[in-house]
């Protein structure tokens, strides 16, 4: 939280893309963390939606990062 703050007055559409990258990786992992709960009661599991979620999290940060060094590129 103080590193998102401490970038968030230059760099706001990197600090938002964080934080919804980190929102993302959250209902991820609580989709893992119920997965076994659920199978008895839905067969398939949540197992198909953490990877799915993962799948969307990992190039959406990277695209997050790579408009944030094209933005401010370190001299």
């Amino acid at each position: 939280v103080v590193f998102a703050l401490f970038v968030a007055w230059c760099a706001l559409a990197a600090v938002l893309g964080r934080v919804f990258g980190a929102a993302i990786l959250t209902v991820s992992s609580s989709v893992r963390a119920v997965d076994l709960m659920l199978c008895d009661v839905w067969p398939i599991g949540t197992h198909i939606f953490w990877h799915t979620l993962n799948a969307i999290m990992l190039p959406f940060m990277i695209e997050v990062y790579r408009r944030h060094r094209l933005a401010h590129p370190v001299a």
